[in-house]
């Protein structure tokens, strides 16, 4: 017995505009939580904007998420949610930020 989930013509669309705007973008914010590190579709971005070696920055949306990250995953060091709410760092993110995507 053999059975498969046929790709709806949705699904091939948001793959298509995904490939198509990751290829635009200088870098991939990850933006990690309790759900998207369960999100199979989370996955499937990091995983494209990997395959088009797309700088990768972990942004950790919650408490409870891990700072060591696996290296494979990401090419920056994880940046905390709360560190864009003081003016003087968030300053410090942008500037780290454009010197990625130059």
């Amino acid at each position: 017995h053999i059975s498969w989930i046929e790709e709806s013509e949705g699904i091939r669309e948001w793959k298509r505009k995904l490939k198509t705007r990751l290829k635009k973008c200088d870098l991939f914010l990850l933006v990690l939580s309790p759900y998207s590190m369960n999100s199979p579709r989370v996955l499937f971005e990091l995983g494209a904007a990997l395959g088009l070696q797309k700088p990768v920055v972990p942004v950790l949306a919650h408490p409870e998420i891990p700072t060591r990250i696996p290296r494979r995953m990401t090419t920056s060091k994880p940046i905390k949610m709360e560190e864009f709410e003081e003016p003087v760092r968030f300053s410090r993110i942008l500037d780290r930020l454009e010197a990625m995507a130059a």
